[in-house]
């Protein structure tokens, strides 16, 4: 297994703070695509991406498994009933699949099911268990899919190397002098390295046994997100460290505190094999993001600093992150606490600025969800369709519901913001919410909100 790999099976023990989950992305989708045919479409998938005929055994090894069955959807006729009985069906479906732990060691480490509504229409689940498929992954079997699906002799370009093969390359890229240099760069900012952001928890997350999680989206029309990266460009800065400014004012704000580290997802596919960027597996790897936000500077500065420092993090990425969670846990004795609980996984950060999601054209999602072990927030983004895709995953037990829903919608409002102008965005707190912040505030960890 990766490093990443290993940290999600660990977290599946309920020992660790947060843990007690698989790490999990679900989503529903209406479609009036042919369900046959689309079975169809993912049984040549199956044969095509080994990773789909993956499991991981509980000695840590995965093991890609020579002959699986045939899969097949289950469809569930619910034409008969009435539009209310059908969404009681939905919800009790979604509760199932959408906190579903798979057993790791079993095959398939992914679940189809259908509900057929009416004649033509058909609401299809989708789970799948992130220790197979990384973001970008995700991204590649929605584009597989409908390819098969609209092209049933379609036949995909042969691959000479397997994710086996792009694993193996990795352990012996360990003993390089990169690795070893960027392992000295990261082991040097222990001391001086910032904390995850303090956000204001109404539960001490050692007390939550079984995370549960909930989630905002918003979507920016294609017109808006123009608007917001031609503002970026205007100011020298990418999309990504656009958003990843915005997110970090709000975490600073919330937390009270002017330097912290974020979490960063990056889909890290080392050029090892020319068909590194075609082949399904988790390729995912951490670094932590050091952000500092100056007294009296704007935005951009704060965006441009954000970017300066992620250019200098990228360049240092192959000691991966989890490595050095690990060290700062043991430096600052953190024990089975969560070390880096906040998350930003950007799909637009592997030079994919312009690339679409092939799930859209499937049918119309309907909703999603995503949980990570030993994580608060996952603020992911993506471009769907032209449009901007912004989601957060938060664990609902962790937060006052008025607190974190006040956030992610001033998350968004820096956005519009900058859409419709160049105005500075600031960020208020009203006077009910300071009083639920001094009650779950907790002064024995960083500084009280209340002396903002």
């Amino acid at each position: 297994l990766t490093d990443v790999q290993m940290a999600y099976l660990m977290g599946r023990e309920d020992h660790f703070e947060m843990g007690g989950v698989s790490t999990h992305g679900y989503a529903e989708i209406e479609t009036r695509m042919d369900i046959k045919v689309l079975n169809n479409a993912l049984q040549k998938l199956i044969e095509y991406q080994p990773m789909m005929c993956a499991v991981v055994l509980p000695t840590g090894e995965q093991k890609i498994l020579e002959n699986v069955p045939e899969y097949q959807i289950v469809v569930r006729d619910l034409v008969h009933l009435s539009d209310e009985e059908q969404q009681q069906c939905i919800i009790k479906e979604r509760e199932r699949m959408s906190h579903h732990i798979f057993q790791t060691d079993q095959w398939p480490l992914f679940e189809y099911k259908a509900f057929k509504l009416s004649k033509d229409v058909y609401y299809l689940f989708v789970s799948y268990d992130m220790l197979i498929a990384d973001g970008a992954s995700i991204q590649l079997i929605g584009k597989l899919l409908v390819n098969f699906y609209n092209n049933p002799n379609w036949q995909p370009p042969k691959m000479d190397s397997t994710f086996r093969d792009y694993i193996v390359a990795l352990n012996d890229f360990k003993n390089t002098d990169t690795y070893a240099q960027d392992k000295e760069y990261w082991l040097n900012q222990l001391s001086e390295f910032p904390n995850a952001p303090a956000v204001p928890l109404k539960e001490d997350p050692i007390n939550i046994s079984s995370p549960h999680f909930s989630r905002f989206e918003k979507e920016f029309s294609k017109d808006e997100w123009d608007k917001l990266k031609k503002k970026a460009h205007e100011h020298n800065v990418t999309p990504s460290a656009l958003l990843c400014a915005a997110y970090a004012d709000v975490l600073s704000f919330w937390s009270n505190q002017s330097h912290l580290a974020v979490n960063l997802t990056v889909f890290n596919r080392l050029p090892f094999h020319k068909d590194v960027n075609s082949i399904i597996g988790d390729f995912t790897s951490v670094v932590l993001l050091d952000i500092e936000s100056k007294q009296n500077s704007t935005f951009w500065d704060r965006a441009k600093a954000i970017q300066n420092r992620l250019l200098e993090t990228l360049e240092h990425r192959h000691y991966d992150g989890i490595e050095f969670i690990r060290e700062l846990s043991k430096e600052r004795n953190f024990g089975n606490r969560a070390v880096m609980p906040v998350v930003f996984t950007s799909i637009l950060l592997g030079n994919k600025e312009n690339e679409e999601v092939g799930w859209y054209e499937i049918g119309e999602i309907k909703m999603g969800a995503g949980q990570t072990s030993q994580v608060y927030i996952d603020h992911q983004v993506f471009e769907d369709n032209g449009c901007l895709r912004l989601i957060w995953d938060y664990v609902e037990e962790l937060f006052e519901q008025k607190i974190i829903s006040t956030m992610f919608e001033q998350y968004c409002g820096i956005l519009h913001s900058y859409i419709e102008g160049d105005k500075e965005y600031y960020l208020e707190v009203s006077e009910d919410e300071k009083e639920l912040i001094e009650t779950f505030n907790d002064t024995d960890e960083g500084i009280p909100f209340t002396t903002l």
